[in-house]
């Protein structure tokens, strides 16, 4: 994995746009063939968007759903990505300390599914999910996006023969880039450092479920 590295970044952003145009520049230089931007909404979307209308690339979104605990406030027990084919990725740990019924997974695992395909329409105007396999796929991913939904959704596209997987950020730190899994070709990141600033952002708008659809709706289909 390589990635551009600034040891020290303590310069903002002035908002997401302008980070994503970036990234963009750092996707454009690798010149892929038929590549497909993906984001997990809605913390990346901004990001993703901004990059897919660059580089003239479809834009689709992997919805992330946490697999609650049986008895709340339990901490998730995994989380179901939802695509084409929809993938579960179990926390072994948290589901060990838990007691869970029988057939309470596969219960859940059929609900979220749903869940994960009526987003996944809401967000892309009834879109279907595109088709990865043998993609270049690139994963736009802001800083405030939890860690444990990025790890989720890394783990189910390991489970897709992708043609390359990478990561944009505009900033990470080392401890989450050392983290990363080794099917990640490459990582794009504009700023590494080992403790990143409260914000990256001068204008930090927040992003909701709410503003995906007209993001998404700004950028081609494959």
């Amino acid at each position: 994995m390589t990635q551009n590295h600034d040891s020290d970044p303590k310069w903002l952003f002035e908002n997401r746009r302008q980070a994503g145009e970036a990234l963009a520049r750092s996707v454009q230089d690798l010149a892929l063939e038929r590549p497909i931007i993906l984001a997990i909404p809605p913390e990346s979307v901004t990001l993703a968007q901004a990059v897919a209308k660059s580089v003239k690339a479809p834009l689709d979104l992997a919805v992330v759903l946490e697999l609650p605990g049986p008895i709340p406030p339990a901490h998730p027990i995994g989380h179901v990505v939802g695509g084409i084919d929809p993938h579960i990725v179990m926390e072994e740990t948290n589901a060990e300390d838990q007691f869970i019924p029988p057939g309470y997974v596969d219960e859940e695992r059929r609900r979220l599914v749903s869940e994960a395909e009526r987003r996944h329409h809401a967000y892309t105007g009834n879109r279907n999910p595109l088709k990865l396999q043998d993609r270049h796929v690139v994963l736009v991913c802001d800083v405030d996006l939890p860690e444990r939904r990025l790890k989720a959704a890394l783990a189910a596209l390991a489970k897709i023969p992708l043609a390359s997987l990478r990561l944009a950020f505009p900033a990470m730190s080392i401890a989450m880039r050392d983290s990363l899994p080794d099917h990640v070709r490459q990582v794009l990141c504009l700023h590494v450092a080992q403790n990143l600033p409260a914000t990256i952002y001068r204008q930090a708008e927040a992003i909701s479920d709410e503003h995906v659809p007209a993001l998404v709706g700004e950028t081609q289909t494959d």
